[in-house]
């Protein structure tokens, strides 16, 4: 792997085996269950492959692409294009079928904002909560506490249960937790998403500041405007495939030209 890269993926791939019912299959050999016990005899068995049936599913195929260092990477696609399968392999969540993906240098993610949330502690505590989550020293905390709170805003709720919060309001909290992580890897998943117009560019111009510094952080988003914007370069996943890797005005204008043939489609 080349020192100047911090992801290389090659040829990954992913296969979900699903198990598909015969609803009426097995409902007619339920019902047959049934009126032979009546009678007192036993079923006929019918070896048809029984009421389920496997079905194979690719969620990736195929996929190659490179992040180079201090680079921020986007990764865009619609509902089921694959970018959350391959977020999760990349953090070790995921075993891969076939393919490789390796990393350089310590990462950090937070795959759900909100994963790391407990409803039943304050703002204060969830602090402290989701830090340690992420693998954060209590003293680490404490020196960024004053830091995190300004960051998110949210200075006056810090007495108020978590489950009071608007999710917008958890997602604030809890990025800005993630964002004090001094790891060399950040990856995020739709962190765009959560909060107001201000919170989110002040979230943009936190990820700059942190790729200026030699972050490397690849962003899994639904929002054009930030690929095309911030991004550095960026990748288009249709169907679990590479559809365009190029700048985020290219992967944008792949994306739209996308969902307007779609369109004419419907």
């Amino acid at each position: 792997m080349s020192p100047d890269l911090a992801i290389e993926v090659r040829d990954l791939g992913k296969r979900f085996r699903l198990v598909r019912t015969n609803a009426s299959r097995a409902l007619h050999r339920k019902i047959e269950e049934i009126l032979y016990s009546a009678v007192g005899r036993k079923a006929r068995v019918e070896d048809e492959g029984g009421p389920h049936e496997m079905e194979e599913l690719w969620a990736l195929r195929n996929v190659s692409f490179d992040v180079r260092r201090g680079e921020i990477f986007g990764v865009l696609g619609g509902n089921g294009a694959g970018k959350s399968v391959l977020l999760k392999i990349l953090t070790r969540v995921m075993v891969p079928t076939e393919g490789n993906a390796w990393i350089r240098g310590r990462a950090g993610s937070v795959l759900q904002l909100g994963s790391v949330v407990h409803p039943e502690l304050t703002g204060r505590e969830n602090i402290y909560h989701g830090a340690a989550m992420l693998g954060l020293s209590k003293a680490f905390t404490d020196s960024r506490f004053d830091e995190i709170v300004e960051f998110s805003g949210l200075e006056e709720f810090l007495h108020v249960p978590m489950k009071r919060y608007s999710s917008g309001m958890q997602g604030r909290l809890m990025f800005s937790i993630f964002s004090q992580m001094e790891t060399e890897l950040m990856f995020i998943d739709e962190a765009l998403s959560v909060g107001d117009e201000q919170f989110r560019l002040r979230c943009q111009e936190r990820m700059r500041r942190l790729a200026e510094e030699g972050r490397t952080i690849l962003v899994v988003s639904h929002d054009m405007a930030f690929i095309n914007n911030f991004c550095h370069r960026g990748m288009l996943l249709e169907k679990g495939r590479v559809a365009v890797i190029g700048t985020g005005e290219e992967v944008t204008a792949a994306y739209s030209a996308s969902l307007k043939r779609k369109k004419g489609q419907g």
